[in-house]
């Protein structure tokens, strides 16, 4: 009998083999080859440094190469050098965004926006944004890296002439609003794709939607500072942790009702879930709170936060159709003004900010911790984080989705040259561009993750 030899019966083995393992990929659905998480790891990313840009921005020809919706920044504060409000003179505007942040092993966030605008479509909400003035600062951000796509397509299909906007501020003039309220910030304002844009149709086949999906909005903001509803206020009252409350009446707001208007009539083609952003912390503060020991006891403070914090999980558990992304907020910087020519911070830096907390900031009597409790931060932060983990615990043991975290303290802290209106009593808020775009792609990053989990 004639024998085929070893040698070849091994290679028509591994060939059989390979083939076998082609045809497998092709029968499998896609969905189960996504992998259990991605390179790009987060909890390294935020450990990095700013570094400087090759070549640092000194026009705004130079940041529109990059950012072609970074026009929208004109309309934002970014104080001069000393402090004044020069129209025209953005010279410390670029040189504070002359910077990217790169994570530990050499991380980066990357941006796509065709690519996020496509998978925003292919959710029936899209992303909802929910906090106080810092998403406000995100939401911007986002905003200004958004806007830019039209740029970019208009030249990538040759269109030379005028079209109207492909993505805007406001819903189209078809079919039922959504949102009837008035669109603007900082209350509510939103982004929506535009569909007599003659690029919209291509955007619209990619995600695999129809048109009527441009009724519902890509990107919605609400301004909400403490996520606690009347009921909340009411309970912890009575549970003797809230003795009076100092402020307007709008602390309750309807973004509960918002996030349910966005997942009406759910429609199981939709396979992504609407993204939702969380952030509070910056309003929670001692003269908010009024009654014996606020003053001195912000350990008081806190016990407040987290039974604030303990009521919102609880309200946002029944809802199943969502995905939350809880973001931590960050601590300003006391006496800001020192540190605008310096750059980014250094461990020194760190150390003498630190160390400020603890004392008046300048032309003041009070401490920042009585003024702002930006020592206690991230303590703040803990409370969230451990809040997280509970609800997704609760949410693993019911096969529900668990919600995120997304980390923008450390990157925010090593900026105490990037505040808005340093000379103006705010050591909080950023310039822009700058440090909120980075938090934009940082979500994007977050939101790409999800989709491989």
């Amino acid at each position: 009998m004639f024998r085929v030899p070893r040698r070849r019966t091994l290679g028509r083995l591994a060939a059989f083999g390979a083939l076998l393992f082609i045809l497998s990929t092709l029968l499998i659905p896609s969905s189960s080859l996504r992998p259990s998480s991605r390179r790009w790891d987060a909890s390294k990313y935020v450990q990095g440094e700013w570094v400087p840009r090759p070549q640092p921005f000194t026009s705004w020809d130079d940041v529109v190469l990059e950012q072609p919706g970074a026009l929208m920044h004109l309309q934002e504060d970014c104080y001069d050098w000393d402090g004044s409000k020069k129209k025209g003179d953005d010279g410390r505007r670029f040189a504070q965004a002359s910077f990217d942040f790169v994570g530990k092993e050499g991380g980066r966030t990357s941006w796509d926006a065709r690519e996020m605008v496509v998978d925003l479509l292919q959710r029936r909400g899209g992303l909802f944004m929910v906090g106080d003035s810092l998403t406000v600062h995100h939401f911007s951000g986002l905003s200004h890296l958004l806007l830019g796509l039209e740029v970019l397509e208009s030249k990538r299909a040759n269109l030379t002439t005028v079209t109207p906007n492909l993505l805007q501020r406001s819903p189209p003039n078809k079919g039922p609003i959504l949102f009837s309220e008035s669109l603007k910030l900082p209350k509510l304002a939103g982004i929506w794709l535009n569909p007599d844009h003659p690029l919209a149709q291509g955007l619209l086949d990619e995600a695999g939607v129809g048109v009527e999906r441009t009724l519902r909005p890509l990107v919605l903001f609400t301004k909400e500072d403490f996520f606690l509803s009347r009921e909340d206020f009411e309970r912890l009252k009575k549970g003797g942790i809230l003795t009076a409350f100092h402020g307007d009446d709008d602390y309750a707001t309807d973004w509960l009702t918002y996030l349910e208007r966005l997942g009406e009539g759910q429609d199981p083609s939709f396979e992504k879930e609407t993204v939702v952003v969380f952030n509070t912390g910056p309003h929670w503060v001692q003269n908010r709170f009024l009654g014996p020991g606020w003053t001195d006891s912000p350990e008081r403070l806190l016990a407040l936060y987290e039974e604030g914090l303990n009521g919102f999980y609880e309200r946002i558990h029944p809802y199943t159709t969502f995905l939350p992304i809880l973001r931590s907020t960050h601590q300003g910087h006391p006496n800001c003004g020192m540190y605008l020519r310096n750059g980014p911070a250094n461990e020194t830096t760190m150390q003498a900010i630190r160390r400020s907390y603890f004392l008046p900031p300048l032309g003041t009597a009070s401490p920042t911790l009585e003024l702002w409790n930006w020592p206690y931060v991230p303590d703040m932060n803990t409370i969230v984080k451990t809040g997280l983990d509970t609800f997704n615990a609760r949410r693993r043991k019911e096969r529900r989705q668990e919600g995120m975290w997304m980390d923008v303290h450390r990157p925010t802290h090593l900026r105490p040259d990037a505040h808005a209106r340093p000379f103006a009593g705010d050591c909080l808020h950023q310039c822009t561009p700058g440090v909120p775009e980075e938090w934009a792609r940082f979500l994007w990053e977050i939101i790409k993750s999800s989709n491989y989990s």
